[in-house]
């Protein structure tokens, strides 16, 4: 590609890389990042998944904390019963409704997610952007409502006043990309990566379905996930120049 379809200006740049599981954000993400380090920037890398940042980290390992403190003397029972759970936990990444039967225990854990993502969204993102930095962020609000709907169908949780913050306050990024490929090609490139979290392909389809619904209410641009990599990145810088 010729040097006039890249974009000259990088300070304060958002760029949203979303999409299905093994769909080639990890590449593009560093494909990306060495066309900002050729115009002299030095990008910012940001990760968000709901329930997995780094306050909400915090919060759990202080209940966690507190949950040992009020154990005494557990049973033998109950020791088998939590290296079950250890044993297993990998298994349930990303939390599912499902994983938190108590709603209490739910609504503080969505409530937790929400702040978190709101704080990076809202405040670190543009924070970020008024300092003049480019900031690259692997999954973003796209993913994070695909992720509510597909794990949390039935808890509203964009209805709640935390999830319509998140949705109007969250920074707009300058490009925001959704790679996408069919439900198999995704469950194959996991397996062969071994990825830890590995969905069902039925739940692959759900995901990909709700991806394209939110796209569409975010305006998000879908590229199709299944081109060659230099294909990819070519058609994401043709975004970023226009």
């Amino acid at each position: 590609m010729s040097s006039n379809a890249d974009p000259a200006p990088v300070q304060g740049l958002i760029i949203a890389l979303s999409g299905i599981d093994s769909s080639g954000k990890s590449t593009q993400r560093e494909q990306l990042a060495d066309v900002l380090r050729a115009r002299g920037a030095e990008p910012v890398f940001i990760w968000t998944r709901p329930g997995y940042g780094r306050r909400t980290r915090v919060l759990k390992r202080m209940y966690r904390r507190l949950r040992r403190q009020a154990a005494t003397q557990p049973s033998a029972a109950s020791a088998t019963a939590r290296s079950e759970r250890s044993s297993t936990r990998k298994n349930r990444y990303p939390r599912r409704a499902e994983n938190l039967p108590n709603p209490v225990v739910r609504r503080l854990w969505l409530t937790m997610a929400l702040v978190d993502l709101l704080w990076v969204y809202v405040v670190q993102v543009r924070w970020l952007r008024a300092r003049g930095r480019a900031v690259i962020c692997d999954r973003y609000l796209t993913d994070a409502l695909v992720d509510f709907r597909v794990y949390f169908p039935d808890d509203a949780v964009e209805q709640r006043l935390l999830g319509r913050l998140l949705r109007r306050l969250a920074a707009r990024p300058d490009v925001a990309v959704c790679l996408l490929v069919p439900a198999e090609v995704s469950q194959k490139r996991s397996q062969l990566r071994e990825r830890k979290h590995q969905d069902e392909l039925d739940v692959l389809k759900v995901r990909i379905g709700h991806y394209r619904q939110v796209c569409a209410e975010l305006g998000t641009t879908v590229v199709d996930g299944t081109l060659p990599p230099e294909r990819l990145s070519k058609e994401i810088r043709t975004l970023l120049a226009a």
